[in-house]
């Protein structure tokens, strides 16, 4: 379903799969402030939203420790949030993104850059949409 939106993800990941999409995620945030990430403009194509909501479902129902999935499946969300647009998923994906770089890389400063980010990207996403990303922030990024 993915390949039919535009989205191919690998049935199994490498880490070579896992570290180009890393480097293409850095890349693309290279340049970009706190502001403009923050002040993203809305997702409207509807078949990268599907994406999104497909891609967050696999993440989700990945098992969090040991799925090779699960660094591609949360670079693949920042790269489709910044190309496309926000869109509920995106602090999630940036939270994730952060504590990504708190935890394997440890970079605590730009882990918790993009903590700080999804905080604040909260303000434009509904209520119920917000405690994933709290959890996220608070867990794996604020307790370092």
């Amino acid at each position: 379903v993915l390949s039919m939106l535009g989205e191919k993800i690998p049935r199994k990941v490498s880490l070579y799969d896992s570290s180009k999409a890393f480097l293409k995620t850095k890349f693309m945030l290279r340049n970009l402030s706190d502001a403009v990430l923050i002040a993203i403009p809305v997702m409207t194509n509807k078949r990268k939203i599907a994406a999104v909501e497909i891609i967050s479902f696999l993440f989700g129902s990945s098992n969090f420790r040991g799925s090779r999935h699960q660094p591609l499946l949360v670079f693949r969300l920042v790269q489709l949030s910044i190309k496309y647009g926000f869109c509920s998923i995106s602090p999630v994906a940036l939270a994730m993104y952060g504590a990504f770089l708190c935890g394997p890389l440890n970079d605590m400063k730009n882990g918790i850059r993009f903590g700080k980010i999804a905080l604040s990207m909260l303000e434009r996403v509904e209520k119920t949409d917000k405690s994933l990303a709290i959890y996220m922030v608070h867990t794996f990024i604020n307790h370092m």
